[in-house]
């Protein structure tokens, strides 16, 4: 029921035993921090979509497809949020490993510098765009076997998707990502990466490269 002056009038009805403003269900339908029981996705991506999209990406000798994003234009976090491209570059010389650009608008510059750099090339596939079709960019996400990311839209719907994400943190978020730890009461998919006090984006560098390449070899 919308919150109108003066009030509607099915809120003054007798048959209600509470009420609760919409951003207050959290509190009462979240489970607790410490709470370790799994969590479901509650996105579905259109699976024949999903199919298609991995059956392009994958070759013979890359069988693990990885997403990649680093900005965000929101004008609350571009500032803070947004790293450069060379923090993926260690990582990215991982073997066996196809790596897909998840990155809205025109990234042709920044991967042509990571291909100059590292002589690695990302695939940017011009047939999704998740500006004008989120149905197409849902698929993309969930044709991914993991998904990095700044924690921006890319990372939020990769965990609702239930697709594994590793959030890419800087030293000072928003307070729903909490100031310690990996994990995410919101986003039970997503492993929280974040500088230690007083690091860098080299450090977090570090972090996911030791990281990943655990991961590609399990």
């Amino acid at each position: 029921v919308a919150k109108t002056e003066p009030v509607n009038p099915q809120l003054l009805s007798m048959d209600i035993d509470f009420q609760c403003p919409a951003a207050d269900l959290p509190k009462w339908l979240l489970p607790a921090f410490d709470d370790t029981v799994g969590r479901e996705n509650y996105l579905i991506a259109d699976k024949s979509q999903v199919a298609n999209l991995r059956a392009r990406y994958q070759t013979p000798d890359k069988s693990k497809i990885v997403g990649l994003g680093w900005m965000t234009q929101h004008p609350s976090m571009k500032w803070h949020y947004n790293f450069a491209t060379d923090v993926f570059d260690r990582l990215l010389k991982t073997p066996n490993v196809q790596f897909v650009c998840l990155q809205y608008g025109d990234n042709s510059r920044e991967l042509a510098q990571i291909r100059e750099r590292t002589g690695v090339t990302i695939i940017q596939d011009d047939g999704v765009n998740p500006l004008e079709s989120l149905d197409s960019f849902a698929a993309q996400e969930a044709s991914m076997d993991l998904v990095i990311s700044i924690v921006n839209s890319t990372a939020v719907m990769a965990s609702g998707l239930g697709v594994p994400v590793w959030g890419v943190l800087p030293k000072v978020s928003e307070w729903r990502w909490g100031n310690q730890g990996q994990s995410n009461l919101w986003y039970p998919s997503m492993r929280v990466f974040r500088p230690p006090s007083g690091g860098s984006w080299d450090d977090v560098s570090e972090q996911l490269t030791d990281a990943f390449r655990h991961w590609a070899a399990s």
